[in-house]
């Protein structure tokens, strides 16, 4: 293998934690090449890192410290609990819609949102309920 570059290699469909990286340390200094198992590599991985594009992840992940920002399309296929004194926030204010056609007000089943005067539920994809809001 070591008479072929990189890009010649086989492609591999997907990772396992034991599968290795090549390493290259202190390359504008005194480089040295190291392996690392892809569980180790991963498990390094700042709390703060940026993903952008797709994230898709299985089985029992969890996301911990004190702040999570989840932006654009989520989709969640299981439950989302939040538990202890944690907030879940809706932070886009909506207006009132016209009616309670989801279909006509380009609403999908499932969906809630708010205005300064309701709390509204798309219950299915034909139907949107509503709950008004008052001071306390």
């Amino acid at each position: 293998m070591a008479d072929k570059k990189v890009t010649a290699l086989n492609a591999l469909a997907s990772v396992t934690s034991d599968d290795l990286f090549l390493i290259v340390n202190d390359p504008q200094g005194t480089p040295a090449s190291y392996k690392v198992s892809a569980k180790n590599m991963f498990k390094s991985v700042p709390a703060n890192t940026a993903i952008k594009g797709l994230f898709t992840t299985t089985a029992n992940t969890i996301v911990a410290g004190n702040q999570a920002n989840v932006s654009a399309n989520a989709t969640f296929s299981s439950k989302v609990t939040v538990s202890g004194d944690k907030k879940f926030i809706i932070s886009t204010k909506s207006t009132n819609p016209g009616n309670s056609n989801a279909v006509s007000q380009n609403v999908t089943a499932g969906t809630i949102f708010y205005s300064n005067t309701h709390l509204y539920i798309a219950t299915d994809g034909n139907t949107i309920k509503r709950i008004a809001l008052s001071t306390f």
